[in-house]
């Protein structure tokens, strides 16, 4: 019987400590995914400029309505044409993102916590930042 009350116990510490090192990495995601966040909507103001500036046929509007909601739009002929929604959910954490058009895709951007920093994640991968814009926008100048 000492034997299982052994096992028992050492279970029991692993599992204790499992639980101390998620809370650990969620007290990191809580702390960090708003910057990783703001990043974003950063990057995608960048590139959106960028296009903006060469392209005759898009002129991108970047908004956000709330500090959690972020939105692309084209401008033509002064109206704006939502082309994407960005949306940052702290309590998973995680972006989720939508395009609208002629072939709406949807999908989210999760965060990955390794030591102390927090990276761009598509499940257990890496998601890269200018990677994704690029996808994202090609994907709705192609289909708008």
């Amino acid at each position: 019987m000492g034997d299982l009350a052994s096992q028992v116990s050492a279970m029991e510490a692993a599992r204790f400590e499992e639980n101390k090192r998620l809370n650990a990495e969620r007290e990191i995601l809580l702390a960090l995914t708003p910057d990783r966040w703001k990043e974003m909507k950063s990057a995608f103001r960048e590139e959106c400029a960028a296009i903006s500036e060469r392209s005759h046929r898009f002129t991108f509007e970047c908004g956000e309505p709330t500090p959690w909601l972020f939105t692309i739009s084209n401008v033509v002929h002064g109206s704006a044409m939502r082309l994407a929604t960005l949306r940052f959910d702290l309590a998973v954490p995680r972006i989720v993102f939508e395009t609208h058009g002629h072939r709406p895709q949807s999908g989210s951007v999760d965060f990955l916590v390794r030591g102390s920093s927090v990276f761009f994640a598509n499940g257990a991968s890496g998601v890269i930042l200018p990677e994704f814009i690029l996808n994202l926008l090609m994907h709705v100048m192609k289909h708008n």
